[in-house]
């Protein structure tokens, strides 16, 4: 069985009524219960140290809420949103939903990630030809994968024996043995502690993402909960 076209445009309205539904029951009963109330948030794994320490200080004002988090990518991040699985969350606004409101955050560019002996460390910026001969690091997934594998190519870079990796500490572990030169973007290596690797912003062209805070809909439709949340959030997270 699969559904028909009007199926398939009803079926994010439907999720989200039920989830929704879901989420208000279980919110009710946990207030009557306990007393708290739930606030539910995602961001990027990249962004999550950004959110971190504002969200420290909101919570630290409203005891009573308890506090759901998750660092999905950011398809799953929208997805999350559109579905009212998520109440608020920092993301790419790449192909955003029109229902889901946006605040900028930050711009968030990519660089290339070197060991220090590299021959290509001692420059302060890269243009990505100068990287289209070297074995690459990349990310397998997400908004940073994509932007760099279609700037790459466009330089005819070899691509067949780039590394795709999952998770940034294999990438940096690749980077540090001298196996590659590792593209993610500025917001992965911010969290990186030690200086045995060089970050060089890349040029011609710089190529970045913009993240900003996020929630489905309009502020009047939020609830209180979140309305508090995300004015608090947005005048700590001021764009960059």
């Amino acid at each position: 069985m699969n559904l028909t076209t009007e199926g398939a445009l009803l079926l994010p309205q439907v999720d989200r009524l039920i989830n929704g539904y879901g989420h208000g029951i279980d919110g009710l009963c946990r207030t009557l219960d306990s007393k708290t109330r739930t606030l539910r948030v995602a961001a990027l794994p990249s962004a999550m140290h950004l959110l971190a320490g504002p969200l420290m200080q909101w919570i630290k004002r409203h005891p009573d809420v308890a506090l759901r988090l998750s660092d999905p990518l950011n398809d799953e991040l929208l997805a999350a949103l559109q579905r009212g699985e998520m109440d608020v969350a920092v993301g790419d606004v790449l192909d955003v939903p029109q229902q889901i409101k946006t605040h900028l955050v930050t711009q968030d560019a990519l660089v290339a990630v070197l060991p220090c002996s590299h021959r290509l460390a001692t420059r302060t910026t890269l243009n990505w030809q100068d990287i289209t001969g070297e074995r690459l690091a990349l990310f397998a997934r997400g908004s940073t994968y994509d932007l760099a594998m279609a700037t790459l190519r466009q330089d005819g870079a070899d691509l067949a024996h780039a590394d795709k990796l999952f998770y940034s500490g294999s990438l940096y572990s690749l980077v540090r043995a001298g196996l590659a030169i590792g593209v993610v973007s500025e917001l992965y290596f911010a969290s990186l502690q030690g200086n045995e690797l060089r970050v060089c912003p890349l040029q011609a062209p710089v190529v970045s993402r913009r993240i900003a805070l996020m929630a489905f809909g309009p502020a009047q439709a939020h609830s209180p909960l979140i309305q508090d949340c995300m004015e608090f959030l947005k005048d700590l997270l001021k764009a960059k």
